[in-house]
């Protein structure tokens, strides 16, 4: 059985004799489009028939298909509708069955595997999965790459409740791939109606369809429905994380801008004992914000929240770095305090990356703020462990570097007992006059 039918398999449920190999994952994060992508054709194949090994030079099982449609079957490939074609593999199937076979052009070395169309060129058919026509339809109708994006995602958005439930799920991976920019750009081709009915009808049990569906609400929704978003957020949930709340939060913040960033601050930090999955939630969906909708909210309002998860032990790190790449500085004496104080290695590494940040920011060498972040860098770095000062040097050669306005000087090796570890900058890049 080759490589591909194993990882194909995962994706539509194929099932597999007893013996072959298992999916390792359990679920498939791969869609349709992934599993067919780079195929000559992909076709409609009918089970007809097992075949068992003739004879001791029969290499194994074999299934006898019948082709029923295909999209598209180039003249390259010299078959025809009706014809029918012999896999060398066993499949779990009965009379009658459907299931999606995709042709590739040399890439199986089994010689068992492929399809000769000349002396010279081989065709290999690779088993998808289980099909409907309905499936297969789903398939062949579908969007380009050469498309908008937009057309293609309203095409899943259209699919996301197809009444055949492998073309439902495909959709749905489709659009959880989406960003939240791209989610906004879809919302004006989505009924309030129908998006209101859906919210309230939402299931527990389907936690990314309740995301897909705040977002799109926080596309183009009214001060009711942020105000059942707000609703929604503020019921008491027990059992960890809440699948969902970052994706209400980021629609909340839509609908309503800096009012409800602080709105969803004081929901956070009011409690007398403050839950991490409401201030990670908080974090991803300002993150959401500033990553793809920046035109939406000021970094400064977006940043308030972080400066006050610096207080909480789990959020520290991730706190410390946003903070850092979103260039909030005037944080930098707590972020000093956090780093010298903390125990916690990822909050000290943060605190470098931070200070090393902060003080090429402000190229000016007399900047206070730049030397005190010098001083503060340098007295860090040293209470590293091996690891992290590799993570600090690979980050920093690894900075996209204009070299005719900034220089990296002063290499200084921190070779500890060992000799084995690499050279580190010590010193900033330093602005050239």
């Amino acid at each position: 059985m080759s490589v591909r039918i194993w990882i194909l398999g995962c994706v539509l449920g194929f099932v597999m004799p007893s013996s072959a190999v298992a999916c390792p994952w359990g679920f498939a994060p791969i869609t349709l489009r992934d599993s067919v992508d780079g195929a000559l054709a992909v076709v409609l194949a009918e089970y007809l028939e097992g075949r068992a090994p003739r004879d001791e030079n029969d290499s194994g099982n074999s299934t006898l298909l019948l082709l029923r449609s295909a999209a598209p079957l180039p003249s390259s490939i010299p078959m025809r509708i009706g014809q029918t074609i012999t896999i060398p593999s066993a499949l779990d199937l009965h009379p009658h069955d459907l299931i999606l076979l995709a042709a590739f052009e040399g890439e199986d070395e089994s010689e068992e595997e492929t399809f000769t169309v000349s002396p010279d060129r081989k065709i290999g058919w690779h088993v998808v999965g289980r099909a409907t026509p309905r499936l297969f339809e789903y398939l062949r109708r579908m969007p380009p790459e050469s498309d908008s994006n937009i057309e293609r995602h309203a095409y899943f958005l259209a699919h996301l409740d197809d009444r055949d439930i492998a073309v439902a799920e495909d959709a749905q991976l489709e659009l959880d791939r989406l960003s939240t920019g791209e989610f906004v750009a879809l919302g004006d081709r989505v009924s309030l109606e129908w998006l209101r009915g859906e919210l309230a009808a939402y299931e527990p049990e389907d936690p990314e369809r309740f995301g897909m569906l705040a977002l799109l609400l926080g596309a183009n929704g009214d001060a009711d429905d942020a105000r059942r978003l707000a609703r929604w957020i503020r019921t008491p949930y027990e059992g960890g994380y809440r699948p969902g709340l970052d994706e209400a939060m980021t629609g909340y913040v839509l609908l309503t801008g800096p009012h409800g960033i602080e709105e969803m601050s004081r929901f956070v930090f009011a409690r007398n004992e403050i839950q991490f999955n409401e201030a990670y939630a908080l974090y991803q969906a300002l993150t959401r914000i500033a990553e793809d909708l920046p035109e939406r909210c000021a970094v400064a309002d977006l940043a308030r929240p972080l400066e006050r998860m610096l207080d909480l032990p789990d959020m520290q790190d991730l706190a410390i770095l946003k903070l850092a790449e979103w260039k909030q500085w005037s944080v930098q004496a707590q972020v000093i305090a956090l780093g010298t104080a903390t125990e916690e290695r990822s909050v000290r590494r943060a605190a470098v990356k931070f200070l090393f940040d902060s003080a090429n920011a402000h190229a000016a060498p007399s900047q206070p703020r730049r030397e005190q972040a010098h001083n503060a860098y340098l007295s860090l770095l040293d209470t590293l462990p091996p690891r992290d000062r590799r993570y600090m040097r690979e980050y920093v050669l690894d900075l996209d570097v204009d070299e005719e306005a900034v220089e990296l000087i002063e290499l200084i090796d921190l070779t500890n007992s060992t000799g084995s570890e690499p050279d580190l900058p010590k010193v900033f890049l330093i602005q050239l006059e």
